[in-house]
């Protein structure tokens, strides 16, 4: 049996398909020809790419059915947020508005102050910001006409590509949980909401357990795809569910660490917090399909952007990807110094700070000081944030105790271990090829086809992850005390700008 995972991303998607015991077989990826940090994207050129993407891996995968068998299922996977209004007949009526965009910060307050931010606090299980769907849907909905007249729907990117595919509309639990519109309690859309924000509930696709079947694929779509005509297609997740999964994270207490540009621990625990200090610092409770765990969401926005800063501006390397190795190689050779970066590049937040103002800062500096000495201290400071914001999970009752590593930022092991000594954590190598498509194909086998009874035990077959990395005692305590000043300069340099 042959089970594909789709993955669709904010700059590119990615289709893998695998065995059923996770074996990766073959997979495509293409990227959207938009420029880098576009602010829309044309919902038909990001489907066009999708579908291409389903296309490239179903004609591979069909040289290897005497080996696995025929194609059975697809599950799609997304970010989050963003998604497309359509008209009665399912034609885009505008670009896709990214989450990045602040294009709905104003209906935001606006909700917050009609329903009152304990109401959101204790339904949706965030606090109100611009990022969400629902604040840009009431936009749209109150202040452009031209598009509100016409509306049929509002599909998120998953529910868009499955309904193309089936005719049908259902979007997963942890991605209704990503609009500010879902009652994660109740798992249903929080009528007073989208009440207050002038959105008709019609408007919104079925909210389904993430990895449910929504049904089989429609025979125009099979035939222009080339894939079976029964093929069951299946509802995924946002992509950091999948992600997470795809790591074989799936028990409280476990987390993955992602760095790409932006950096991101995915935690997951299994009770919902009630002290409200754990929302007002930016974290959320997402429904980890319908096996009662959930699942919170702790940032950097600079991670790997960072290091492309400091490669394509303080050295002779700009531009060259392959540099990184070797300012790895010569970083390594560092002692720990006292330069502090603060990462903040790009403002403070999501978590545990919410101040988009904040600047970053390189202090420290000697006459001796050189790129090497400043690029170790990058990787060290970007990984004192994420422990202030692992601190303050364990202090508000979500606690980590072991983390994977995937990502661009995973191939590095300098700056692996430098995060295993700065946390005080075991960190494990992510070993999977494509973890976010790995993670909806796991959902596909676990919850629509049945072939495990538990995640657990489909990452029992089908992760492989590899090497582990533990904290060196001595550089552990050196990075304790370090940590101590990363915290005064880091909360003295963001009261300048809050």
């Amino acid at each position: 049996m042959i089970i594909l995972g789709l993955d669709v991303g904010s700059t590119g998607c990615k289709c893998a398909a695998y065995s059923e015991s996770g074996a990766y077989i073959c997979g495509s990826y293409k990227e959207y020809p938009l420029p880098t940090g576009a602010l829309r994207i044309d919902a038909e050129i990001l489907k066009e790419a999708v579908f291409a993407t389903i296309a490239e891996t179903a004609a591979a995968a069909r040289a290897f059915e005497n080996d696995y068998g025929n194609i059975s299922a697809i599950a799609v996977a997304s970010f989050g947020e963003s998604f497309v209004a359509l008209d009665s007949k399912m034609n885009p009526l505008a670009p896709v508005v990214m989450y990045t965009d602040g294009y709905g910060a104003d209906e935001a307050k606006r909700l917050e102050s009609d329903l009152g931010i304990e109401h959101i606090i204790d339904r949706e299980c965030l606090v109100p910001d611009a990022t969400y769907s629902a604040p840009m849907m009431m936009r749209i909905m109150r202040r452009e006409s031209q598009i509100a007249d016409r509306m049929s729907k509002f599909l998120l990117i998953s529910d868009y590509i499955t309904y193309f595919l089936t005719g049908e509309t259902a979007i997963p639990w942890s991605l209704a949980a990503r609009t500010m519109a879902f009652d994660v309690r109740a798992k249903k859309w929080d009528t007073k909401l989208l009440e207050a924000a002038g959105i008709n509930s019609g408007l919104l696709s079925t909210p389904v357990p993430d990895g449910s079947p929504i049904g089989k694929i429609l025979k125009s779509q099979a035939d222009k795809l080339d894939l079976p005509p029964d093929i069951l297609v299946v509802a995924g997740s946002h992509d950091q569910i999948a992600n997470a999964l795809g790591c074989g994270v799936c028990v409280a207490g476990e987390a993955v660490n992602t760095t790409g540009s932006v950096e991101c621990i995915t935690s997951v625990f299994d009770k919902i917090p009630t002290d409200t200090e754990y929302y007002r610092s930016g974290y959320v409770c997402v429904p980890f399909s319908d096996s009662g765990l959930l699942a919170n969401y702790a940032y950097n926005y600079t991670g790997g952007s960072l290091l492309r800063w400091l490669r394509d501006n303080l050295t002779e390397f700009s531009g060259d990807s392959g540099a990184y190795r070797l300012l790895d190689e010569k970083a390594a050779l560092k002692e720990i110094s006292d330069i502090l970066v603060i990462p903040h590049f790009a403002g403070a937040g999501f978590t545990p700070d919410r101040v988009p103002s904040a600047k970053g800062a390189i202090t420290g500096l000697t006459f001796s000081s050189d790129i090497y000495d400043i690029y170790r201290a990058a990787l060290e400071g970007s990984a004192f944030e994420m422990r202030y914001n692992l601190e303050r999970l364990k202090a508000l009752g979500a606690e980590v105790h072991s983390l994977t590593a995937a990502g661009g930022g995973a191939k590095s092991p300098l700056w692996i271990q430098i995060k295993s000594d700065i946390f005080g954590l075991p960190i494990t190598l992510s070993g999977v090829k494509e973890a976010g498509a790995l993670g909806a194909m796991m959902l596909a086998v676990t919850k629509a086809l049945g072939l495990y009874k538990s995640f657990d035990e489909a990452a029992e077959n089908c992760v492989r992850n590899g090497k582990t990395y533990y904290p060196a005692p001595e550089s552990q305590k050196q990075y304790d005390k370090k940590y101590a000043r990363y915290l005064a300069a880091r909360n003295r340099l963001i009261n300048l700008y809050d």
